[in-house]
């Protein structure tokens, strides 16, 4: 059973961290902890290290690209994308993830500012991640559902299939209805027409303070979709986000530029003592020519000598 430490980068500086640990059967195996990255380094041990990093610096969508995978595939997502994005292409990184079965290939862009500044933090802290993921894929995807989690002043949401992003500053409805889950209110409120309850199914998860928060949204939310379950999260966000993304279902943003440079003097180190006396006897092999091609060429100056006496 393979075990994991997650750090969850903080929004404003990347040196705070919170992080837990957990396993790939979606188990925790401690309580989370929170402090300096270097902090966080010292319960590394001997576990693969997952990066959560800020979903609002990141932008989580889906394509259709006839292309497989490799470096064709990351030169061809810029131009995808590229009238979608307000930034300058040239300034973004952009990684994708295993193709769903929508035929979809989901695509996480964030700017190589932001990337160059999350890995010279972990760098100094001396941790090498494993994999880089958008925290909003901690958010799990459950097909035919609606799935939603509050963290602070944020909004993470699914819709089970291809649709996933983050919202700041919005409450719960706001959120679905730029989903296209709900429609708009105001335009309900001014037509003075009830609106139609939906067939939507929606699973929530929020901290108590957050239930409280939004209990007007939650109320108004039971009426127009078919259900709405709420569950509260008693230790905070970071658990939840955790055990999803040790599944491995997410975007890796470790990927191009930033992926995982292969050290060939390690792949080599295991072979070093093989090679030292595969050489050693090449050398051999050598001289035993030459010592032959000294003693040849000496017979054969010899036959001449005797031939033309």
């Amino acid at each position: 059973m393979a075990e994991y430490l997650v750090i969850r980068l903080g929004r404003t500086s990347a040196d705070a961290a919170e992080w837990i640990v957990v396993d790939n059967n979606g188990t925790r195996r401690g309580a989370p902890g929170t402090g300096s990255l270097e902090q966080a380094a010292g319960e590394i041990g001997g576990r693969s290290v997952i990066v959560l990093v800020p979903a609002i610096e990141v932008i989580t969508t889906s394509v259709h690209v006839p292309i497989r995978g490799g470096a064709r595939l990351r030169a061809a997502l810029p131009f995808a994308l590229e009238e979608s994005l307000a930034e300058d292409v040239e300034n973004l990184h952009f990684a994708s993830g295993t193709r769903r079965d929508s035929g979809k290939l989901p695509v996480a862009v964030v700017s190589t500012e932001k990337m160059d500044e999350w890995t010279s933090a972990l760098q100094d802290a001396g941790i090498e991640a494993a994999r880089m993921v958008p925290e909003n894929y901690g958010l799990a995807r459950i097909p035919g559902t609606l799935s939603l989690l509050v963290d602070r002043d944020c909004v993470f949401f699914n819709d089970g299939a291809d649709t996933e992003f983050t919202l700041q500053g919005v409450r719960p409805s706001d959120a679905l209805v730029a989903a296209g889950a709900l429609s708009d209110r105001s335009d309900d409120e001014e037509g003075g027409e009830e609106p139609a309850e939906s067939e939507g199914h929606l699973v929530a998860y929020c901290e108590a303070s957050d239930e409280e928060r939004f209990s007007h949204d939650w109320i108004a939310l039971r009426h127009e979709l078919h259900s709405v379950d709420i569950n509260l999260l008693a230790d905070g966000v970071l658990p939840k986000l955790a055990v999803t993304v040790a599944s491995g279902d997410d975007v890796n943003l470790l990927q191009g530029a930033y992926g995982a440079k292969t050290d060939y003097r390690a792949q080599l180190r295991p072979w070093r003592s093989a090679a030292v006396l595969f050489l050693g006897l090449l050398l051999l092999g050598l001289v035993g020519k030459a010592v032959d091609y000294n003693r040849l060429s000496q017979e054969e100056a010899a036959l001449k000598a005797r031939f033309t006496e």
